[in-house]
């Protein structure tokens, strides 16, 4: 093809000076650039939006997948299976039963502004009711709804008659506390050693130094595995090694599981003030190894406990001593369906003490009226 002179071909670069590459509206060079880079900007948006919807599909597949499997899951594995499988799924901090339990006085907004405060224990009974479900329930018990009362079980004159009297000591050990989460912290908690495991060493020196029951305090750490966090299992874990360290010390009468509550993120930190301290407010707990189903009590026949009512009544009687000697300083008595730890001995005690909340300060300070409010109780 002849070229007439100074023809130039037209080009991206040229394209603006010869009026485009038709002889069509002319337009500056960096827009002619970003009209050719413009479909391949949308191919790759499409192609970004395809996966998204992709990955959001899978996410909703798998979220209805576990919805389906999980009550099939918890319904078909009994005994320790059961137990581990509520307590990975119910015991992480936020647990299902501070939310059931929000409208039975767990924890409650009381107002815009206002201090919201847990329920405090409700002092000395009146054993003149001491048979009734309602008013014990009401005044010193907070119950999951996965669980009930049975009236065979609760009755507060019994629990007064029950003999839970501890042996005073100078040399042999006589109380076990371990705990089985020992990796629950507070507010401001650094590692392990400023959690709920320092409040365990603070309320062994007390229970030690001050009211003739010296104290074993063993620090496993039941909650970790491999060198990570696996509450799942923890239980499991912890049963085999109390009981050995109850096998080599046979003196001891009494155990006590420490742990440190947990409560939803928008909760206030719950605290009472004694002997002139801040002090985290303190919750007695309770497994009653029966699980609601259908409207009927079922008890969880592989997750026996054969000290139930004396665990009952030891937690009642702490309950009580609390009130009387600190008022407001104990929550009511949180009753749950499992077994947890307390089928080891006769006097197995389950404690939270604080919250993630509370400062690991106001933690300790709770060692001192806890252990008075034991030594009361198992006096």
């Amino acid at each position: 093809m002849r070229r007439r002179a100074g023809f130039k071909p037209p080009t991206a670069q040229n394209a603006g000076q010869e009026g485009g590459f038709f002889g069509g509206p002319t337009r500056p060079p960096g827009q002619q650039a970003k009209i050719a880079r413009g479909p391949q900007r949308r191919k790759n948006a499409d192609r970004w939006l395809a996966f998204i919807k992709r990955a959001a599909a899978c996410v909703v597949v798998t979220l209805g997948i576990f919805a389906i499997l999980r009550p099939r899951f918890i319904k078909k594995n009994g005994g320790a299976d059961t137990q581990a499988a509520a307590e990975g799924l119910e015991f992480e901090r936020v647990r299902a039963e501070e939310v059931i339990g929000l409208s039975s006085g767990v924890w409650r907004p009381e107002g815009p502004g206002e201090a919201a405060q847990a329920a405090p224990s409700a002092g000395e009974p009146d054993l003149s009711r001491a048979g009734d479900l309602a008013y014990l329930r009401e005044k010193f018990y907070t119950v999951d709804s996965r669980t009930g009362m049975d009236p065979a079980l609760f009755n507060a004159a019994e629990f007064e008659k029950t003999p839970l009297r501890v042996e005073r000591s100078l040399k042999t050990p006589k109380i076990l506390i371990f705990h089985t989460h020992s990796q629950e912290m507070f507010a401001d908690s650094r590692d392990k050693s400023e959690g709920v495991i320092a409040v365990g060493e603070a309320l062994s020196r007390e229970l030690s130094r001050n009211y003739g029951l010296p104290c074993v305090h063993n620090t496993d750490s039941f909650d970790i595995v491999d060198g990570e966090s696996r509450i799942l299992g923890a239980y499991e874990r912890m049963e085999p090694v109390i009981r050995r360290v109850l096998k080599e010390n046979p003196s001891i009468e009494m155990v006590i599981d420490l742990h440190r509550d947990g409560l939803p993120p928008n909760a206030p930190p719950q605290t009472a003030v004694v002997g002139g301290r801040t002090c985290a407010k303190v919750m007695f707990f309770n497994g009653l190894c029966a699980l609601k189903e259908n409207g009927e009590l079922r008890p969880l026949a592989d997750l026996p406990n054969p000290y139930l009512k004396e665990n009952l009544a030891l937690s009642f009687r702490a309950e009580i001593k609390a009130g009387e000697m600190y008022p407001g300083f104990a929550k009511k008595v949180y009753l749950n369906s499992y077994r947890y730890s307390l089928h080891m001995l006769p006097k197995s005690l389950f404690v939270e003490v604080g919250s993630q909340h509370n400062t690991k300060e106001q933690a300790v300070n709770s060692a001192k009226p806890l252990a008075a409010v034991i030594a009361a109780a198992v006096s």
